[in-house]
């Protein structure tokens, strides 16, 4: 389907078309090489509803994106739409609760940034535990600093 205008989002719609495309297209692994019908760059939930709403209108496999990580893993995203959240960077934070509303597109050190007080040790927590665990041999006592027992 090389036909998106239907696709009416906030955020940028790009397709093979646009002189852009080889950079919209790229992923955070470089060595992925993405090939989508087209790219939606969502900026709120309600355009990744509108995007998935106009996938299953039309048709169209769906792939999430967030920062472009995990590329190298995907199927092939031939003939797919691919819903980039990027530029999904809002954090809101209720100190009170302890709690955060945290969009698709935010990075964990976003998040450790504006969650610095009421949040550090879980952020600490959840980001050594997902993503640092293959360096805890070479940190051994990162974990430590954050922890507030």
């Amino acid at each position: 389907m090389s036909e998106f205008t239907g696709l009416a989002i906030a955020g940028r719609v790009a397709t093979p078309a646009d002189p852009d495309w080889d950079e919209a297209r790229l992923a955070w692994n470089l060595a992925a090489d993405q090939n989508p019908a087209a790219i939606a760059f969502a900026e709120s939930a309600e355009d990744v509803a509108k995007a998935l709403a106009f996938a299953a209108q039309n048709g169209l496999r769906v792939a999430g994106q967030g920062t472009g990580h995990g590329a190298a893993a995907m199927a092939p995203l031939d003939g797919a739409l691919l819903i980039k959240t990027e530029r999904m960077r809002g954090v809101e934070i209720d100190q009170g609760a302890q709690t955060a509303r945290v969009q698709a597109g935010v990075l964990a050190m976003e998040l450790g940034a504006a969650a610095a007080d009421c949040l550090a040790r879980a952020v600490a927590r959840g980001v050594y535990e997902a993503t640092a665990l293959p360096y805890a041999k070479a940190l051994p006592d990162w974990r430590s600093k954050f922890d507030r027992h």
